[in-house]
């Protein structure tokens, strides 16, 4: 992660904590996406905030653990916001999205090792590795083989977790910390294809500590500049990667800059 990220000791020694290390705007309809293409971009510009969510609701989910209570209300909201340039979105789709963007409005970013939807709550502050856990508790499981926890070290994103989602017709690019969605795919992320603005949606979270960041990742994935040597994991489900997850089990060009502490 950029400049909030772990320590070197947090990252090499704590299990899974490596991943840790970062994790409501204009009002809908969205902004189109081209104002982000200054020297100094604003990601301001371009969030979409949705009606159907508040404070309250917010806070809701944080007591039940779910957006069940949320999905009815924001469905025809976020349908008419991610629109045909997201393809055939389906109620599974409009879930993990919601369940994304709510985990990005949890709480600030810092530092945390929580790992239970317990721990996580109770968190003042959160980041990458406890908001993708989120957005699958908040979705409502951690055992879908359709969210891939995927993490990287290097590059414009620096160390820093997002999710994939694998559906029926799409695969999108969720990021719980920044709100960030994204209609990309594994392979094209790390060879680094563009994504056409249209493809991308930007939500605007409450924490304003780490525009510049969500900004860069905007860029990142919006530009193509993933690139192989950045990839560090990706787990089959969040289980596993609660679970299983240790930087020491990965052979991969990010895990080696994790472990060097680049």
């Amino acid at each position: 992660m950029s400049g909030a990220s772990l320590s070197k000791t947090m990252r090499s020694s704590i299990l899974i904590t490596f991943i840790l290390s970062i994790g409501i705007g204009v009002a809908f309809p969205f902004r189109p996406a081209n104002l982000l293409d200054g020297a100094i971009p604003s990601i301001s510009k371009i969030d979409v905030s949705l009606h159907c969510l508040s404070n309250e609701s917010i806070e809701g989910a944080r007591r039940s653990g779910s957006i069940n209570s949320l999905a009815a209300a924001c469905d025809h909201e976020l349908r008419t916001v991610l629109d045909s340039d997201f393809g055939d979105v389906d109620d599974e789709v409009i879930r993990i999205v919601l369940a994304t963007i709510v985990a990005a409005n949890f709480a600030n970013y810092g530092v945390s090792s929580a790992i239970s939807f317990d721990g996580i709550r109770q968190s003042k502050d959160l980041n990458c590795g406890n908001t993708i856990l989120l957005a699958g508790y908040l979705f409502g499981t951690l055992e879908s083989s359709k969210i891939r926890p995927i993490g990287f070290d290097g590059g414009d994103v620096g160390n820093h977790s997002q999710l994939l989602y694998l559906g029926e017709h799409e695969t999108i690019l969720l990021d719980p910390t920044t709100g960030l969605v994204a209609q990309t795919d594994f392979n094209d992320l790390l060879r680094g294809v563009p994504v056409s603005e249209n493809k991308i949606r930007s939500f605007a979270i409450k924490d304003k500590t780490i525009e510049t960041f969500r900004q860069k990742v905007y860029l990142a994935v919006r530009d193509g500049e993933y690139e192989p040597s950045d990839f560090m994991y990706m787990h089959k489900t969040l289980a596993e990667l609660a679970t299983e997850g240790m930087l020491s089990r990965y052979f991969s060009p990010g895990a080696i800059n994790a472990a060097a502490g680049r």
